[in-house]
């Protein structure tokens, strides 16, 4: 007991730092609001940087997108979202997107009822695409927010090739709206 205590007292300062948004927010880039570790060995365990974050381990990341480069490593990512809606209704739906489809795999934790952190998603170019929950060229994970509660999340990365970042929080109907987008300009470059 002494030991969770002692754990959730050196989270308070994190989660006090969570990115707010309201349900009029349709697109939310986060790279600039998450904190990176990276794991040279790729063994972590969840429990490992469960322990590591308590330490002070993760980073806060200062630029739009994480760029890793070539490396061997795996990179966790922790976020933290807070749902602030302005109004009694509010959307609890969201994406979260990792717009660099060639990474090998993404494994996204999520705390159950207990607080437990639990392998919630996984996707990546590793994986036969019929796994994703979202099938979309860009790995996209859904959310469901609670409202003001605040939500960590983890992200692991990990890639043979080029490792790269940008994250971003979206509605639903915003992503879709802006993947039409792409399909007509894609649409006036290719046409007839």
């Amino acid at each position: 007991m002494h030991h969770f205590l002692i754990f959730m007292l050196g989270l308070l300062p994190a989660l006090a730092s969570a990115v707010e948004f309201d349900q009029d927010t349709r697109r939310l880039p986060l790279g600039r609001v998450m904190a990176v570790l990276e794991d040279p060995g790729r063994d972590a365990s969840i429990s490992d940087v469960l322990a590591l974050d308590a330490d002070g381990r993760f980073v806060d990341h200062q630029s739009d997108v994480l760029n890793a480069g070539y490396s061997r490593s795996a990179f966790w990512l922790r976020v933290d979202l807070r749902l602030r809606p302005s109004q009694s209704a509010h959307r609890s739906r969201w994406w979260l997107e990792l717009a660099y489809p060639p990474l090998d795999r993404l494994d996204l934790y999520l705390p159950d009822e207990q607080g437990n952190y639990r392998l919630a998603q996984q996707s990546g170019d590793a994986l036969p695409f019929g796994l994703r929950q979202i099938r979309q060229r860009n790995h996209l994970f859904e959310l469901h927010l609670l409202p003001e509660q605040t939500q960590r999340i983890y992200i692991r990365l990990e890639s043979e090739g080029s490792i790269q970042a940008p994250l971003t929080l979206w509605a639903p109907a915003a992503y879709l709206e802006e993947q039409s987008a792409h399909i007509y300009i894609l649409a006036i470059i290719y046409g007839d």
